[in-house]
Order: structure tokens, then C-alpha cells, then sequence
């Protein structure tokens, strides 16, 4: 997928993503990925926070938050 790269699992309950950057909030996609890995098997109440960040920044080792969502 052009604008991203793959998902990187920070610690065991922290998911990192990218997107492009287009200004908005992407608390949305977030919360859209806890749906999906619920439907492939996370366990039920198994805490998983979902960080996205600008993939623009991430080229230039910059981090900057875009969205989140906390899985429960």
C-alpha cells in the first residue's frame, strides 16, 4: 500500500501503523484494526493499544501520532 508500511508490534500489546499524513485524525482506522484483530482471534479483554503514526514523518525518523485506540 503506497503511504504506508507494514504494522510493528512495539511491545506485545502495542501495535504501530503508518498512513499518510493528510491532516485528519485516523482514530478511526485505528479503532477499525482493534475489529480486525478481534475477528482473527485476539482474545476477549486482551489490552492492545493501536498507535498510527504520519508515514511522511516516520521517513524522516520523526514521530508523529496521527491516531490511536485502545482494544479491550
Amino acid at each position: 500500500m503506497a503511504g504506508s508500511s507494514g504494522p510493528v508490534w512495539s511491545t506485545p500489546s502495542i501495535l504501530w501503523l503508518s498512513r499518510d499524513d493528510d491532516g485528519s485524525r485516523h482514530d478511526g482506522f485505528a479503532e477499525y484494526v482493534c475489529t480486525e484483530l478481534r475477528d482473527q482471534g485476539k482474545p476477549e479483554g486482551a489490552r492492545v493499544i493501536i498507535k498510527v503514526w504520519s508515514h511522511q514523518d516516520m521517513l524522516r525518523d520523526q514521530l508523529t501520532e496521527t491516531g490511536a485506540h485502545t482494544c479491550k
